[in-house]
């Protein structure tokens, strides 16, 4: 039950005079004391309907709360301490912290954006089916990666109805892996700075690939690699 509702209950009882307060506190819920407080009230005022604008003025007014919405879509990944030293007003943190909660704002990792299309995705489904039946217990698989040395995780503000994105620089300082395994084991890892092209593919196929395919497979094995233009180059 609301305090308005209760407040209401309070009224008509004590309208019917048929209850002592000790009663009313019983039947309603609340203190004696608040009823007597009540009680008091009403020798003065016709209602017990709460007024509008009693108690402390909130500081944030719907004018800095869109203040606070702007900043944020201006700068999704800005921190509370922050956003809280840039308020025109002064506020502690908990305060910023309850405002952002009343808009609805959280601060999750924003959603990765697949570099796999729909389409690519079919095809690797397809692959699949068609290669069920083959002995992977003689495959060998290979790939190549890269990784960031100077890449950084970074939270932004949303709402459960955004999705937010992370832009990210297409040339960044980076290192390359290539990596193989097999159903016997590991291979050795191949890391590299440049970029990767037929010759240097070559050279890790004759230096990291072959000699480790024969101790573990002998002459009965076969590649499995990407559709990387670089793997069929002439």
């Amino acid at each position: 039950m609301s305090q308005e509702s209760k407040r209401k209950q309070i009224q008509i009882l004590l309208v019917g005079k048929k209850h002592s307060s000790k009663e009313i506190s019983s039947i309603v819920g609340v203190s004696v004391a608040a009823v007597y407080n009540l009680i008091s009230r009403l020798k003065t005022e016709t209602s017990l309907v709460h007024k509008s604008g009693a108690g402390r003025p909130g500081t944030l007014v719907p004018k800095i709360k869109k203040y606070v919405a702007r900043t944020i879509n201006i700068n999704p990944a800005i921190s509370i301490h922050y956003l809280t030293a840039k308020f025109p007003v002064q506020v502690g943190r908990d305060t910023m912290s309850r405002c952002l909660k009343k808009l609805d704002y959280s601060k999750p990792y924003p959603t990765p954006t697949s570099l796999l299309s729909e389409k690519n995705r079919l095809y690797r489904i397809q692959w699949a089916r068609n290669n069920i039946d083959n002995q992977w217990h003689h495959a060998i698989f290979a790939d190549e990666a890269s990784i960031w040395l100077c890449r950084r995780r970074i939270w932004m503000w949303t709402k459960r109805s955004m999705v937010r994105t992370q832009p990210t620089v297409k040339h960044t300082q980076k290192i390359h892996i290539w990596a193989a395994f097999s159903s016997m084991g590991t291979f050795p890892l191949c890391i590299f700075t440049h970029m990767l092209n037929a010759e240097l593919f070559l050279k890790i196929l004759e230096f990291h690939l072959l000699a480790q395919a024969h101790v573990f497979h002998q002459d009965d094995w076969f590649l499995v690699q990407g559709n990387d233009p670089k793997h069929s180059a002439k």
